[in-house]
């Protein structure tokens, strides 16, 4: 099972956080911008991370559309500067981005 870390970071925090994953995960990070079709279709399991602007997360709908992410295994983080105590926010982040369905099958990080 191939794992890889996909990042879209206009700040570089969430390419940073990708990079860490990556790291820890021992697999590869990749900006979205450099992922090609093929590179899609290779993985089992696709993390995602892009940072958060007016409550959406940067890519994530494009991501969730590609047919190469579909049946695959998808983890999405963000990173942002609301606390990690504000949980209210944080969920609402959450279930703009992801629907109810998509919430069971979709781990979901916040890094504050």
């Amino acid at each position: 099972m191939k794992t890889i870390v996909v990042y879209n970071s206009k700040t570089g925090f969430s390419e940073k956080y990708g990079k860490w994953i990556a790291q820890e995960l021992k697999c590869e990070a990749v900006s979205y911008k450099n992922m090609t079709p093929d590179k899609w279709k290779e993985c089992d399991t696709i993390i995602y991370g892009g940072g958060v602007i007016a409550g959406k997360i940067s890519g994530v709908d494009k991501v969730k559309a590609r047919p190469e992410v579909k049946g695959k295994k998808l983890v999405v983080y963000t990173v942002g500067a609301t606390p990690m105590d504000a949980r209210e926010i944080i969920d609402t982040v959450k279930n703009g981005n992801l629907t109810k369905e998509e919430q069971k099958d979709i781990p979901f990080f916040y890094f504050g």
